[in-house]
């Protein structure tokens, strides 16, 4: 059983968790820490498969004389629990507790290795099996009184060692270390080191022959090291928002990007339709009332990389029911729809008091 759990420093001012509390109130906060605790524990996984919403409510330390299905549906729709009744899953629980839902594998493997590591043994059964029977009853004092002596020399001597290194670990979200799994054939090779951004010299480092053909199957019709190339310039150019870490999911949104624009167009069917095609209506951008100002400098609170954009996005108006904001040009347009469109979503929602969609174009609308 788990014995702790990781959570963010700025959980209470998370967007999501600001809301559950103005939805629920101040007790959601502490059903919500306690359904977490409750699913570290019996759950490591993160899969709520079998519970009904009562279920939930009743780990959670949920009130009883509020719905159940009213709290738990408020933690679907703030994205907080995946799924649908009766087969919960807690939302990117395998992303923010890794060491709880790696605890099985690591269990396994060092079960594994123990086996290995006792199993030389065996070569000499036979051979103790035979000394036992024959000297088992001389033997026996001599052998009680050395263990014992052994014994107490090795705690006096090694005590504050092996205490230190028998302790739990205090840091629980640390990386462990590597253990091989044995599939009765050669231990595997470690997993290649992490890609890393060198901010010195702007260049992404860590990557291996092996990594440039997984690209390359998986992008195919792109220039890798042209690419590389312009990932780092863009990087160098832009060192507020290049990223710290996870360099190697920076590098799969850039190289799909690069092989959709590298895709061939696809062709119209050579026999013409003179039938009209339905077209999507687009209506007219119409004078808003959003006070922008104010969403502004909550998205500048919540985003560090707002500031670099508070000045080049405009709020131009409405349209039907979307809020319309216009960008520099459509490369910004697509980044802050991929990014930001989701807090600033919900910085709308903090200042209107209800939904709004936001459409982002870019150039002039």
């Amino acid at each position: 059983m788990a014995a702790d759990l990781r959570i963010a420093t700025d959980l209470v001012a998370h967007p999501k968790i600001l809301r559950m509390i103005r939805r629920l109130g101040e007790r959601s906060l502490r059903s919500l820490l306690a359904l977490w605790g409750w699913v570290a524990a019996n759950r490591p996984d993160g899969d709520l498969s079998g519970l009904s919403d009562e279920e939930i409510a009743i780990v959670a330390g949920w009130p009883e004389d509020q719905d159940p299905a009213t709290y738990v549906r408020a933690l679907v729709d703030l994205r907080l629990l995946d799924g649908d009744p009766g087969s919960y899953r807690v939302h990117d629980w395998a992303e923010h507790q890794p060491w709880i839902v790696g605890r099985g594998a690591r269990r396994e493997a060092a079960r594994r290795l123990a086996g290995l590591r006792w199993g030389v043994r065996s070569a000499s059964s036979h051979e103790c099996d035979t000394q036992c029977a024959t000297h088992a009853t001389r033997n026996a004092p001599r052998m009680r009184h050395a263990m014992r002596h052994a014994c107490d020399t090795q705690c006096a001597t090694h005590a504050p060692r092996n205490a230190q290194r028998n302790a739990p670990n205090p840091y629980p979200d640390l990386i462990p270390p590597y253990i091989p799994p044995y599939e009765g054939g050669d231990v595997q090779r470690p997993a290649a080191p992490a890609l890393a951004l060198d901010r010195q010299q702007w260049r992404i480092q860590g990557i291996t022959d092996e990594r440039r053909q997984r690209w390359l199957r998986a992008y195919p019709g792109i220039d890798l090291d042209a690419e590389i190339a312009r990932a780092e310039e863009w990087c160098r150019a832009n060192p507020d928002r290049a990223p710290r870490k996870r360099i190697d999911r920076f590098l799969a949104s850039w190289f799909s990007r690069a092989s959709a624009d590298a895709r061939p167009k696809k062709v119209a069917a050579s026999i013409p339709n003179h039938e009209p095609q339905p077209q999507r209506p687009q209506g007219p951008i119409t004078e808003g009332s959003l006070d922008w100002p104010r969403v502004s400098d909550i998205l500048a609170v919540r985003c560090d990389s707002w500031r670099d954009w508070e000045s080049r996005v405009t709020y131009v108006g409405d349209r039907d029911g979307r809020a319309v904001l216009m960008a520099p040009d459509d490369f910004a347009a697509r980044w802050l729809r991929d990014n930001l469109q989701s807090i600033i979503e919900e910085a709308i929602y903090d200042v209107a008091g209800q939904h709004r969609p936001v459409e982002v174009l870019g150039g002039q609308p």
